[in-house]
């Protein structure tokens, strides 16, 4: 396990590398992560997926989510304006890049690892829309995997409040009033309302681990 886990922080700051833009999102969305995992496991639908075990393997798959981005150009992934047609559709094959990267990873090993089986669904599914209108798979409700749907909430908030080179970052309130608007249409709405109670939280670690 800590070999493994080794590995994985190595390839995450590998992809984190790539992007000029992400600073400590990593941290940031791993803390995120656990918040919304704590909350989620005094809800009835939730208590008895969300284990120790869980927690903790969803800590560190989280850092993999993105390891995709390694085979997108320079071009595409720092680009500053709208990508076109194509070259979203390149940056949309992060996911399944990503995902069949883990996989092979997971099979080359040959161990029994909780951690990169997560890391495997997150990869491939945490741009997925809770009405079915993300990617790659469009994947609609409960059929998105749990960790994925708990990782979205933190992914977006992050990405709200980090400031890029095409928007300001958004404060806290805005933030939460931007996902508010979104709500029925990206998120599986019981991680959206251990979320909203979480908020107090997710502003704490937001400041921690600010980008300087």
């Amino acid at each position: 396990r800590m070999v493994t886990r080794a590995s994985v922080f190595a390839l995450a700051k590998l992809a984190e590398a790539r992007d000029r833009e992400t600073g400590g999102h990593l941290l940031r969305v791993r803390e995120y992560s656990a918040i919304l995992c704590n909350r989620l496991r005094r809800h009835p639908k939730w208590r008895e997926l969300i284990t120790d075990q869980f927690i903790v393997d969803l800590y560190d798959a989280v850092m993999l989510h993105d390891i995709g981005k390694v085979a997108i150009p320079d071009s595409i992934l720092l680009k500053p304006d709208v990508l076109d047609d194509g070259e979203r559709a390149i940056m949309m094959s992060h996911t399944l890049v990503g995902a069949n990267t883990i996989k092979m990873a997971r099979e080359r090993m040959k161990v029994d690892s909780g951690f990169l089986e997560m890391a495997e669904q997150i990869a491939r599914s945490h741009h997925e829309r809770w009405d079915g209108d993300g990617y790659v798979e469009c994947l609609r409700g409960d059929q998105i995997p749990p960790a994925a749907r708990i990782f979205t909430v933190a992914d977006i908030y992050d990405a709200l409040t980090t400031e890029r080179t095409y928007k300001a970052a958004f404060t806290h309130a805005e933030a939460v009033e931007a996902m508010r608007e979104d709500r029925a249409k990206r998120f599986d709405p019981v991680v959206f309302d251990a979320f909203l109670e979480s908020g107090e939280e997710f502003n704490k670690v937001r400041q921690l681990y600010a980008d300087e």
